[in-house]
């Protein structure tokens, strides 16, 4: 099946006016992209690697250091982040543990 040549491509001008639009939408509703998240989550994962200290104070400190509201900060934390501050919360007796199996390691 052929579709003709500029319909559904990256350089029809139909699909930048969508892209940019999309764009202002999120920006208005504070949505945030996927490129957002994911620059969120390597931001904290560098920080809990290179300062040894927790999720939970990585993003503290990274929305502190960006000017960065706690609730929009709460909004970029994607789900493997999630999982890795439930677990320090366990281990630390924050949380009650997990009824799901976990080996030790």
């Amino acid at each position: 099946m052929l579709r003709k040549r500029g319909s559904f491509g990256l350089n029809s001008s139909r699909n930048l006016s969508k892209a940019k639009t999309l764009t202002q939408y999120d920006r208005r509703y504070n949505i945030m992209t996927p490129e957002e998240i994911n620059k969120f989550s390597m931001a904290i994962e560098e920080m809990v690697y290179m300062k040894d200290i927790p999720y939970i104070d990585a993003i503290c400190m990274f929305a502190e250091q960006n000017n960065i509201e706690m609730e929009t900060a709460g909004k970029l934390v994607s789900g493997v982040l999630k999982a890795k501050i439930q677990l320090e919360a366990e281990d630390l007796n924050f949380l009650k543990k997990s009824k799901t199996a976990k080996l030790p390691i």
